[in-house]
């Protein structure tokens, strides 16, 4: 069955088009949000790759790390209703 993105990973897609990452990097994030969903592996690598980024400075790094803070607190509330639910 194929994974259909929930409201909060397609917000998170457009995220990680946004971020100023090697287009690979943000292609193989994309897919895989595509195919499987969001995953806390991936949040994970995301906040790494954004802490570990040279070519980001102070306030656009912290810029980045709020916005992503954000949307992975709805996805996961996203998630938690739908179990909530059952």
């Amino acid at each position: 069955m194929a994974h259909q993105n929930t409201p909060a990973e397609r917000q998170l897609l457009h995220f990680i088009e946004r971020l100023p990452l090697p287009e690979d990097v943000k292609t193989t994030w994309s897919d895989q949000v595509r195919t499987g969903g969001m995953t806390e592996e991936l949040d994970v690598e995301i906040r790494s790759k954004i802490a570990g980024d040279p070519n980001l400075n102070g306030p656009e790094k912290a810029r980045f790390e709020v916005e992503l803070n954000r949307l992975i607190r709805q996805w996961r509330m996203e998630v938690g209703a739908k179990k909530f639910a059952r």
